[in-house]
């Protein structure tokens, strides 16, 4: 079972790495040792760390079995709708291969362009799952992308 420490002492030991980020000699309230510990922050005096003491090692309770108000300090990442990089990609990838396999293969350069960036606008718009379209907007599937085209 994991414990609450309470950090006492935080000392930097100049260590870095790209995934763990910094090394700190840290003592907890707690427990009279100090460990070396990885952190992403620096961890400030009187911050609370789940985790367990064995002898001269201390080992930090994975995240899915934290406290909850440790759970509760970690920010939550939420996506922003209008800067969804991933999402907007997708559409415009998806956009772009329908727009040459369907379109009129002579458009120059910024009318294919154009006609990219609508349909992957209309495909963007219409990505935000979470929302029911009205039972009018609701048509059945095309059979091919020509019947897509003539609808």
């Amino acid at each position: 079972m994991y414990e609450t420490y309470t950090v006492e002492q935080v000392l930097p030991t100049g260590k870095t790495h790209n995934t763990y980020g910094q090394e700190y000699q840290v003592k907890f309230a707690e427990n009279e040792a100090s460990f070396k510990l990885w952190f992403q922050k620096v961890p400030e005096v009187g911050n609370k760390i789940d985790g367990t003491i064995d002898g001269w090692k201390f080992k930090k309770a994975p995240r899915d079995q934290q406290s909850p108000q440790q759970q509760a300090s970690r920010p939550q990442y939420k996506a922003d709708p209008k800067g969804d990089g991933m999402r907007q990609g997708m559409c415009v990838n998806n956009a772009a291969n329908f727009v040459t396999a369907v379109k009129d293969p002579t458009l120059t350069p910024a009318q294919w362009a154009k006609e990219v960036w609508t349909h992957a606008k209309a495909l963007y718009d219409l990505g935000d799952l979470d929302q029911e379209l009205p039972v009018e907007d609701v048509k059945t599937a095309p059979k091919n992308v020509q019947d897509a085209l003539l609808s």
